[in-house]
């Protein structure tokens, strides 16, 4: 029997990324000298509709780096330079591993079971040292990112290039996991492999929704795989 082959995705998957991104974003504010505490709802407001565009291939990720604090700090009043920030962001988000409740002990589970890989839109090299700072790395095999493999969730491109790395990787073996109904789980049907949706915020399932399974905790997983 073919061993089967997990990808899974880290912000809102593996790692809480609304943590880490707020815990980023305050050490970013110690350091330039803004005093803004109510500042997260807006963040990840704006944050979240950028990464729809670029999921969608309306903006790049060159365009939303430029954008996101640039709007930020408009919405909010203030009166920074937003595309400094976000180099200093960044920065700060790579220090940051806050993991989501059941994250180890189901990657312990799949490790012993099946071959994992992360599958991330984020940087390659901050995704490498954030999963390293949470503990969770020597769970994976490798991480592959849309940096390193020249495409992008949901694009299909991203995902035949994860299995052209993956011995024995197969659409008919490989299950893709993740929070993102765009990113994860339309890429991962668009590009013909099983689908798990975390749908951990507990949304409407919609109409039109043509993955395999939702789970609403991690925990869940292990009764599919």
């Amino acid at each position: 029997m073919t061993k089967k082959i997990i990808l899974i995705d880290v912000d809102g998957t593996l790692l809480d990324f609304m943590s880490c991104a707020e815990t980023a974003i305050r050490m970013g504010f110690d350091e330039i000298g803004i005093a803004c505490e109510d500042f997260a709802d807006t963040y990840h407001e704006i944050n979240d509709g950028l990464w729809r565009a670029l999921e969608r291939g309306e903006i790049t990720r060159e365009e939303l780096y430029d954008r996101r604090f640039e709007l930020v700090f408009e919405a909010l009043g203030l009166d920074a330079d937003g595309r400094a920030f976000e180099r200093i962001f960044r920065r700060n988000l790579a220090l940051t591993g806050d993991k989501i409740d059941g994250a180890e002990d189901l990657l312990e589970y799949l490790s012993a079971k099946y071959d994992v890989y992360v599958a991330s839109n984020a940087p390659q090299a901050q995704q490498v040292n954030r999963m390293e700072i949470a503990g969770l790395l020597p769970y994976v095999k490798d991480v592959f990112t849309s940096e390193r493999l020249g495409a992008q969730k949901p694009t299909k491109e991203f995902f035949d290039r994860c299995l052209s790395c993956i011995d024995g990787a197969t659409r008919e073996n490989t299950v893709m996991i993740g929070d993102s109904l765009t990113a994860d789980v339309k890429g991962g049907v668009e590009a013909g492999i099983t689908t798990v949706w975390y749908n951990f915020k507990k949304e409407a399932i919609p109409t039109d929704f043509a993955g395999d399974y939702v789970v609403s905790q991690l925990t869940d997983i292990k009764s599919i795989l």
